[in-house]
């Protein structure tokens, strides 16, 4: 009886199916590109593919969804749907303004998109930044979204060298309002792009050192002698530290007044030496 039933269920979403076809595709226009008999193909698809998990209600719904869709996110949406049926459908008409660009992120990514294009924080992120922002979302999930909003692309792009342990430190990082900086700098953030989780290793182990003046600019003009342990942090941190304290007292001394004291001293010296020569003299 269950199969009877299952039967006559599609049997009737297919019935159904149809005749909205046929209207469809006599009256559809094109759309972004897009021809009336692709779209036809694209619902005969999502009907075969999904049809089973979908009401007679969405079955009647869908030529107009499919087309609703397509008509605001273009080519793309076209993918998406076929990727993932009608939740591509509900989410690119969900995303307003947004539709190009959900249809492209579901096109690309298909279902490990969906949580980014269902929040609009990370949607804008990924607006203003690019495909990069889209991919450390993919990749790290919303706890990322801190990383980007600190370190805008520069941090996206290191973020993506970065397998999951490591991308979660850099996630910390940005977390922590003493070590945001880190994050803000582009040069940093260059470097643990090129050197994925081994840089990002070092940053993470060493980011109090890494906090001293002077130390990032150090670490990032030669990182290699820094990881491997042939140069030290704490050997720029005091170096930072000595040089200005060095370079005062060199500045607030009057030169003039110590040579002109040297060379008394000089002359004094000199001259007690004579006297006690001449009296040596005397007295033999």
């Amino acid at each position: 009886m269950r199969f009877r039933f299952f039967v006559h269920s599609n049997c009737s979403r297919a019935a159904v199916l149809i005749a909205f076809l046929i209207t469809l595709t006599l009256s559809m226009p094109t759309h972004a590109g897009v021809s009336a008999a692709a779209i036809k193909e694209l619902i005969e698809l999502v009907s075969k593919k999904f049809g089973s998990e979908m009401s007679e209600d969405a079955v009647k719904a869908l030529p107009r969804g499919v087309e609703q869709a397509v008509k605001a996110g273009g080519a793309d949406a076209v993918q998406a749907i076929q990727k993932l049926g009608p939740k591509a459908i509900r989410l690119i008409d969900s995303s307003g303004d947004e539709a190009t660009l959900a249809a492209r992120l579901l096109a690309k990514y298909g279902d490990d998109a969906t949580e980014l294009v269902s929040n609009p924080g990370p949607m804008n992120l990924v607006k203003s930044l690019g495909d990069d922002a889209a991919e450390t979302f993919i990749k790290h999930g919303a706890p990322a979204e801190g990383v980007l909003n600190v370190g805008g692309l520069a941090a996206s792009k290191a973020a993506n060298q970065l397998t999951s342990r490591h991308g979660r430190q850099l996630i910390m990082l940005a977390e922590e309002e003493s070590t945001k900086q880190l994050v803000r700098s582009e040069a940093l953030m260059g470097t643990i792009a090129k050197l994925g989780d081994k840089g990002m290793d070092f940053v993470w182990k060493n980011k109090g050192a890494l906090l001293a003046v002077g130390a990032i600019t150090a670490f990032v003009a030669n990182p290699e002698p820094f990881i491997d342990g042939t140069a030290s942090l704490a050997q720029v941190a005091a170096e930072s530290v000595a040089n200005p304290i060095a370079d005062g007292i060199a500045n607030r001394t009057n030169w003039t007044l110590v040579i002109v004291v040297l060379a008394a001293l000089i002359a004094a010296y000199a001259l007690i030496k004579n006297w006690i020569k001449r009296t040596l003299r005397a007295a033999s």
